[in-house]
């Protein structure tokens, strides 16, 4: 039902939602994430919540250690993305503000929360990214530049954020880290790690090669065109894989755990 003024519509019973941009959509959204403002507080984090938008702040106490604090709004952004996941709904990490706070923390701090909610993201299915134009690694080159900047403390493009990025927080470019993926999946591969995806890595010539004994894979032809073919991992995993150095792509597993 809608009053305005003197005038009142019909009233209708309304057994699902309603479209966005309606008169009762802002009420019937705030009745249904209502209990969120529960759980987050049982968790002892503060939270102001208008329609859509929800902020979680704690008060910090001087006699609590930083990293405990850290760990309690960690695990309450974890239960709230899996509630928003369980109704239907989706956080969106993009609105999340680090850089606003960052005078508040100390490194450690800031590091961990870019890790969570920057980096993991580059870093999610980013061998996917094999092969991709330069211009389109280098937007995200760009923000895990800003991640950088963040973590550091320090702005402006006067600064050779590559030689810190490197030198300090001894991070690989992003370029860099999506061949890290797949040389580390190849690796898992054939060291039976990760058996569901040895069968894409895996390629058994018709007759006895030399470069069994040098630890190489056979690269299959690309059944497709050049440019996808050549980024499937059936594909881009052995070549990768043959341009290691022998005594890597020999080495225990126990060898690779020290870095």
């Amino acid at each position: 039902m809608v009053a305005i003024g003197n005038s009142v519509s019909e009233t209708y019973l309304m057994d699902c939602s309603v479209p966005q941009g309606s008169v009762a959509g802002p009420f019937m959204f705030t009745v249904y994430v209502s209990p969120l403002e529960d759980l987050i507080e049982a968790r002892g984090v503060h939270t102001m919540m208008y329609t859509d938008d929800t902020q979680l702040y704690l008060v910090l106490n001087p006699a609590e250690a930083r990293g405990d604090q850290l760990q309690r709004l960690e695990d309450c952004i974890r239960s709230v993305r899996a509630w928003t996941t369980a109704n239907k709904l989706m956080l969106n990490d993009t609105k999340t503000q680090i850089g606003r706070i960052r005078k508040y923390i100390d490194r450690p701090t800031a590091e961990r929360l870019v890790h969570a909610f920057v980096t993991s993201h580059l870093d999610a299915n980013n061998s996917l990214l094999y092969g991709l134009p330069n211009s389109a690694i280098a937007k995200l080159q760009r923000v895990q530049n800003s991640a950088a900047r963040v973590v550091l403390g320090v702005s402006g493009r006067d600064v050779n954020i590559n030689a810190l990025r490197k030198n300090e927080l001894h991070w690989l470019p992003v370029k860099d880290r999506i061949v890290y993926k797949i040389l580390l999946l190849t690796y898992k591969s054939l060291n039976g790690l990760s058996s569901y995806i040895r069968d894409l890595a895996a390629y058994t010539p018709g007759r006895s090669l030399r470069s069994a004994s040098q630890a190489l894979l056979v690269v299959p032809k690309s059944v497709s065109t050049k440019n996808y073919g050549d980024r499937a991992f059936s594909v881009a995993a052995p070549k990768l894989w043959n341009d290691l150095p022998h005594n890597i792509k020999t080495a225990s597993s126990q060898y690779l755990r020290q870095f």
